[in-house]
């Protein structure tokens, strides 16, 4: 594959994101006329607007943040650079980004560039998580 398959990923990740941002405002206006009108319905609408904000922001979002840094990464993009302010306690996934770009990245995919990379991107992330005192050893989520 190729760093244009992932481009072309990022943005069908983009689009189902978009998509999906479309439904929960069709389904925030159901739970407003349900609450008035019909209160029995309203668990559902409810549950249906809270899985598809989840899908978005957990599932859609995550793998978009991932896709983006490996891009960024294959494309000799610094850390630093991509992700400026980072939620301490919100690291992203490395694996995650590896994995992608040595698929996405084929014979570009370089080792030992992506060690460099991977060991500045940590001392990145254990910069912002210092500034913000979080303890080293607190688990952090990936995402």
């Amino acid at each position: 594959m190729s760093t244009l398959h992932l481009k072309i990923k990022i943005q069908s990740l983009a689009a189902e994101a978009r998509l999906i941002r479309a439904e929960e405002k069709k389904q925030k206006r159901r739970r407003r006329w349900c609450a008035q009108h019909a209160p029995e319905t309203w668990p559902r609408a409810n549950a249906e607007f809270w899985s598809l904000r989840r899908h978005r922001q957990g599932v859609v979002g995550c793998e978009a943040r991932v896709s983006l840094l490996a891009y960024g990464f294959l494309r000799g993009v610094p850390y630093g650079q991509m992700e400026t302010s980072v939620d301490p306690l919100n690291h992203p996934d490395l694996d995650r980004v590896q994995l992608l770009a040595a698929r996405f990245g084929g014979s570009a995919f370089d080792k030992g560039a992506w060690e460099a990379w991977r060991a500045t991107a940590q001392a990145w992330l254990d910069i912002v998580g210092d500034a913000a005192g979080i303890p080293q050893e607190m688990e952090v989520v990936h995402g």
